[in-house]
C-alpha cells in the first residue's frame, strides 16, 4: 500500500472515529419545554411546573444496566435537595406500563415520565445522558453515561 492510500485512510478513520464520538458520547442541545413529556397515566406534563425551578434531567430507560445503576446515586441527590427550588426529571421512550412496572419494583420518588418519541429522534443516542438546567433553563452541566449523582460538588451545583 503506497503512502497516499495509508494518509487517506488514516483520514477517514479519523474523521469516522470524530463522528462516532460526537454522536455517541456528546449530549445534543435540548430544550426540554419543547418535548412532549406525557406523566405514567397519559396526561401531559405541564411546563408551567418546570419553569423558575433548577432541573436534573435524566434520560434512561428501564432495560439500561449503567442508568439502572446509577439511579440509587440520584435518588440520594434527590433526598439532599429541597424539592421547592430542584425538579428530577426522568425521561425515557419506554412505555407507561414499563415504568410503572420498574416503580412497582423499585419506588424511587423522582417524578418519571414518557417521551412521545424515540429517544433518538430528539438526538439522545446513548444514555444515561444528564443535564442540569438552572431555574432560568440555562444548560449548567451535562453528562453522557453513568455518573455517582450524590457527589457533593453535583448537589451543590443543584442547590
Amino acid at each position: 500500500m503506497n503512502k497516499r492510500a495509508i494518509i487517506l485512510l488514516l483520514a477517514i478513520g479519523s474523521v469516522f472515529a470524530f463522528w462516532m464520538y460526537n454522536k455517541y458520547r456528546v449530549a445534543p442541545d435540548l430544550d426540554v419545554e419543547h418535548l412532549t413529556l406525557k406523566n405514567l397515566d397519559g396526561s401531559v406534563l405541564n411546563s408551567n411546573d418546570l419553569r423558575g425551578k433548577t432541573l436534573f434531567v435524566n434520560y434512561w430507560a428501564t432495560w439500561c444496566g449503567e442508568c439502572l445503576q446509577e439511579m440509587p446515586s440520584i435518588e440520594e441527590a434527590y433526598n439532599q435537595c429541597d424539592r421547592e427550588k430542584v425538579v428530577f426529571l426522568m425521561i425515557t421512550d419506554d412505555s407507561p406500563e414499563k415504568v410503572q412496572n420498574f416503580l412497582n419494583k423499585h419506588p424511587y420518588p423522582m417524578k418519571f415520565v414518557c417521551l412521545d418519541q424515540r429517544l433518538q429522534e430528539i438526538g439522545i443516542n446513548t444514555i444515561p445522558t444528564t443535564y442540569i438546567y438552572d431555574d432560568e433553563g440555562y444548560e449548567l452541566f451535562n453528562h453522557v453515561g453513568g455518573l455517582d449523582w450524590s457527589d457533593p460538588g453535583i448537589v451543590a451545583l443543584l442547590q
